[in-house]
């Protein structure tokens, strides 16, 4: 899908001999700056990739910031710390504790208007936090977008699969996934559980319900009732079902990116960040929305393109092949292990 929402089936291929340049060329035009610059480190592949190929292009140390938490359920500053170690970045570290609660009052002063993702919060104290260093900051929005990295979009493939079951037998399935215990929401069976249990549902439908905590009955419980008058016959699903509509993917799973595309990253994850961002005068760049990269992307074929390559190659996630960086090893256990470009780069310096 390009950044336009243009299916991959009508994108010219990608050319082999300009991968490389055209995404160190993303981020060179990403650290053109007249004041410091950094990167928001989560430790996973998108971030990851970025303060590799930051490091490859500058001549001294990355400023790399991460954000933890005490619950390790939650906590990937390890990931974080092997990548800051592995490309001699100077790293800061943030964890969140529960008092951050503390910060709401700030939030909706910034935010100006109702906005559910929780993840607003760290966001706004990691962007606190590296401001103090930097005026800049690089971060791997848009990756799992553009290269399919979603677990969800794992999920949809393997709804797929579900949906070709004869009928007695995906019921049984669904009988049985009623007895699954809960567990926390990290926790596979609680995973495991969540995803059956929106199987019966339509594939739109079935997707939505992966992305919301809440039912539309159950959040008319929590209207109160001018709330309620105005909002309480709405259907809030219908959006996610308009943005399919509007899709000429050829197959399911792009058509999901799609709406993704058109309405979780910009009504979302891009909020998010640009007002827990110019909250503290911080600018945050994402190389991984350059339109190149996203043109790229979408030239690509779907088996080689993150989650969905888990289900269809065997061979594991590899939305990080095209990028081809050398990550930790600690790292790449949980993504992939690659091996060639950085080395590479260096030895044409």
């Amino acid at each position: 899908m390009t950044e336009l929402g243009m299916p991959a089936s009508k994108v010219a291929p990608a050319d082999e001999t300009r991968r490389p340049e055209a995404r160190i060329m993303t981020v060179r035009l990403s650290l053109i700056s007249d004041v410091p610059l950094g990167a928001l480190l989560s430790g996973g592949i998108d971030s990851s990739a970025v303060v590799a190929l930051m490091r490859r292009l500058t001549s001294g140390p990355v400023r790399t910031f991460s954000i933890g938490f005490e619950n390790p359920e939650y906590d990937e500053l390890a990931y974080a710390r092997h990548v800051a170690r592995r490309f001699e970045t100077d790293h800061h570290e943030l964890v969140v504790k529960p008092d951050a609660a503390n910060l709401l009052p700030r939030l909706i002063w910034h935010y100006n208007e109702p906005f559910a993702d929780s993840s607003a919060l760290p966001s706004f104290s990691l962007c606190e936090m590296a401001r103090g260093s930097v005026t800049v900051a690089l971060n791997g929005g848009g990756g799992d977008e553009a290269f399919i990295g979603y677990d969800c979009y794992l999920a949809t493939v393997l709804g797929g699969k579900y949906d070709q079951i004869p009928a007695p037998v995906r019921g049984g399935l669904l009988r049985g996934a009623g007895f699954l215990p809960g567990g926390s929401p990290k926790s596979l069976a609680y995973r495991f559980r969540r995803f059956a249990e929106a199987l019966a549902l339509d594939p739109r439908r079935r997707y939505a319900r992966w992305l919301t905590s809440f039912e539309n009955e159950q959040k008319e419980e929590l209207y109160t009732p001018d709330s309620a008058a105005q909002v309480g016959h709405l259907d809030s699903l219908r959006l996610l079902e308009a943005a399919y509509e509007a899709s000429d993917a050829p197959n399911f799973l792009e058509a999901t990116v799609h709406s993704d595309v058109q309405l979780y990253l910009p009504d979302d994850l891009l909020v998010k960040m640009d007002i827990a961002s110019m909250a503290h005068s911080l600018e945050v760049r994402s190389p991984f929305l350059d339109h190149h990269v996203v043109e790229f992307a979408a030239a690509l074929p779907i088996s080689g393109c993150g989650a969905c390559s888990c289900w269809s190659s065997g061979s594991g996630c590899s939305s990080i092949n095209p990028v081809r960086l050398r990550l930790p090893p600690h790292v790449g256990s949980r993504l992939v292990d690659v091996t060639t470009e950085i080395a590479a780069s260096r030895r044409q310096r």
